[in-house]
């Protein structure tokens, strides 16, 4: 048993170690996908930002070329912004060819180049930006990138940290912090310390949701794993519990069934005896001996076979109109002297207005002689045992109540365990199989009724059995075949 011990703690373990080594791995992916999408969204964006730039500065560009096709004087002389290049006449020879026209985008070029070399006609920065097409320009271009997420953008002044504009307002920490930046207009002569800068307050949100789906599939996998682990364990404890209350069960029938082989064996070896065979009294003696242990043989034999049946579920019920006031009745009439033997009472109170039902009646006596025979047997004093019933016209009680030793709390859920049997200090004081109380509940069960009980160590247990009166409101019954007596 040690080994068997040994060996489950090791599979348990190496269990729990490649369970918590998928759950690691898992973390890991989605962690690495996580980077992988915010690296993802971080390039997305800062394409973004070279575009939001490139337009501004194709915007001022297309600017100066139409103020130069605005302003192209009739002499072909290009002023812009206060800057003049004149063309001086020179003679041409009569037969010469007219000079090219001019091209505007050159000349726009040129005259952009010269205006910020000479400082003519020199706008502040706060002027260059077009104030209303800004918020247009910087929505086209994060859609042009399929990015939905919404974006809160800043002009701000790299060597002083003051924004020129931020829209909207109340971003402005954290548009600080943000490493979404670059320089605007760059290919200026010499570029204004002034950043672009976007910062998307949804970002990890929109993310997150995007992995929700695999998250939780994988998250699903993964309860489900444990859980079955879980069942696992669980199912192999109680295999072992089970097992273990097996082996008690065939040591206590094995000492059940010993008494009565050694007394058929004295009462046999005895009747071989001429002398005994001479005494008439002898030879009823011995002959009351082998009826008394053949039919305690044969008890106990059918009840360990009763159960073998129940066990596959494939025993009849002779269901017929019973009056359960009469069977509880008969029930406490046949331990009544017994209970009187030990200085106590049995009584039958009846409170209950309907007690007919559709019943098998000789498996209900066997579930009420389990019952009281349990009450007065497990009692170090003078029983004191009241069966009760109640109820209404849906439902019947039957309460079956002693003042016998108690079941300890930690056994209480176990006692209608098949071979479960009390504590170790009280199997000895009354020697059993642990098969009545699982045989109490098959049969109310099997009626449709529930069956639960409660008790105190040193005060007595109570069991409260409730059946259905109305067929209509009676529970799926487990599978039994319903067969009738005549």
């Amino acid at each position: 048993m040690k080994t068997v011990a040994n060996r489950m703690i090791a599979i348990t373990g190496l269990i729990s170690a490649a369970l918590a080594g998928l759950i690691a791995v898992q973390v890991l992916l989605l962690e690495q996908t996580y980077k992988q999408e915010l690296s993802l969204f971080r390039r997305a964006a800062e394409t973004a930002l070279l575009g939001i730039v490139e337009k501004l500065e194709t915007l001022e560009t297309l600017e100066f070329v139409m103020n130069v096709k605005v302003r192209q004087g009739g002499d072909g002389s290009l002023g812009q912004a206060g800057l003049s290049i004149e063309k001086r006449p020179v003679q041409q020879p009569e037969d010469a060819s007219p000079p090219p026209p001019q091209d505007p985008y050159l000349l726009a070029l040129i005259n952009k180049v010269l205006s910020q070399y000479l400082g003519l006609g020199k706008k502040s920065f706060a002027e260059r930006i077009p104030a209303n097409d800004m918020d247009a320009i910087v929505e086209l271009t994060l859609h042009n990138l399929k990015i939905d997420i919404p974006a809160v953008y800043g002009i701000l002044r790299a060597d002083t940290g003051d924004f020129l504009r931020a829209v909207p307002s109340g971003f402005e920490e954290r548009l600080r912090a943000s490493e979404l930046r670059t320089r605007l207009y760059p290919h200026d002569l010499k570029p204004e310390p002034y950043d672009l800068v976007l910062f998307f307050p949804g970002q990890k949100r929109v993310i997150l949701a995007g992995m929700a789906l695999p998250a939780a599939a994988a998250l699903v996998f993964l309860v489900i794993t444990a859980g079955c682990f879980a069942f696992t364990l669980s199912a192999l404890a109680g295999q072992r519990k089970f097992a273990a209350r097996l082996t008690d069960f065939i040591n206590a029938m094995a000492h059940a069934f010993k008494t009565p082989l050694s007394t058929l064996s004295l009462a046999g070896s005895a009747l071989a005896r001429r002398d005994v065979r001479a005494d008439d009294e002898q030879l009823a003696r011995c002959g009351r001996i082998v009826t008394e242990e053949s039919d305690r043989l044969r008890r106990q034999t059918e009840r360990i076979l009763e159960m073998a049946v129940l066990e596959k579920n494939d025993i009849g019920l002779a269901l017929r109109p019973v009056d359960m006031h009469d069977v509880i009745e008969r029930a406490v009439e046949r331990f009544t002297s017994e209970a009187e033997k030990r200085g106590g009472t049995i009584r039958l109170i009846r409170n209950a207005a309907a007690t007919s039902l559709e019943a098998d009646e000789i498996h209900w006596q066997g579930a009420l002689d389990n019952l009281l025979d349990n009450a007065l047997r497990y009692s170090r004093r003078p029983p004191e045992i009241y069966v009760e019933t109640s109820g209404n016209d849906r439902i019947l009680r039957i309460i079956v109540r002693d003042n016998g030793i108690g079941i300890p709390a930690g056994d209480l859920p176990h006692v209608f365990d098949k071979y479960f049997r009390v504590a170790p200090d009280l199997r000895q004081e009354t020697p059993g199989f642990g098969l009545g109380l699982s045989y109490v509940r098959w049969v109310v069960e099997a009626h449709g009724g529930t069956v639960r009980a409660r008790s105190r160590i040193g005060q007595g247990s109570e069991f409260e059995l409730q059946l259905p009166l109305q067929k209509g409101r009676l529970r799926k019954r487990r599978l039994v075949r319903r067969i009738f007596r005549p």
